[in-house]
């Protein structure tokens, strides 16, 4: 472990502690979007920030699947 994670074995278990409540709150933004207009689309922007968050979701559960499957330091 490492300072900089506060207590973390990685950088995916330190963000997946908090994915469910980002996407909480930017579901909730989506939901109080106003109407989009010719210069400005909240809603959008809401939508990809989502979609972007299931991709670091999904980037997580994988890496830290690798960490338990990994063989400990000096065995083989």
């Amino acid at each position: 472990m490492t300072d900089h994670l506060k207590g973390h074995k990685s950088l995916a278990e330190m963000v997946s502690a908090h994915i469910n409540v980002y996407r909480d709150l930017l579901q909730d933004a989506l939901k109080k979007a106003p109407a989009p207009t010719h210069d400005m689309d909240d809603a959008a922007y809401l939508r990809h920030e989502l979609e972007a968050l299931a991709d670091i979701e999904a980037a997580c559960a994988v890496e830290m699947v690798q960490e338990v499957s990994a063989p400990a330091h000096g065995m083989r």
